[in-house]
């Protein structure tokens, strides 16, 4: 399962075309709507990968100890985990700025 999802993970890469991006970035600062097109792509593409590997992991137990409380979580499944296209934000960093993010995914609402 894990190479399927690293396939899947690859193959939606190499769909993306750099070179096309690129040509079409100063057009992307002024434009909204190609700036959202893009902003939508990259966001159906995480999300797409997110909802393929997360039910593959699972956690048998966490445990720690925080300001003198120990605590432990067993069987953590994420197999039932779901979010809306539209509670995810993404925020686009500026990419001459090599010390900020350059993609910033956020979510709520997670079920």
């Amino acid at each position: 399962e894990t190479e399927d999802i690293e396939r899947g993970l690859l193959g939606t890469l190499h769909e993306l075309n750099a070179e096309e991006i690129m040509k079409n970035a100063d057009g992307m600062m002024s434009n909204a709507q190609a700036r959202e097109k893009l902003v939508s792509r990259l966001k159906d593409t995480c999300l797409d990968f997110i909802l393929k590997v997360l039910p593959a992991i699972h956690i048998e137990q966490v445990t720690g100890n925080d300001r003198g409380c120990d605590w432990e979580i067993n069987n953590i499944n994420f197999s039932d985990f779901s979010f809306r296209k539209e509670n995810v934000q993404i925020s686009l960093g500026d990419p001459n700025d090599l010390t900020g993010d350059l993609l910033k995914l956020s979510a709520t609402g997670i079920g």
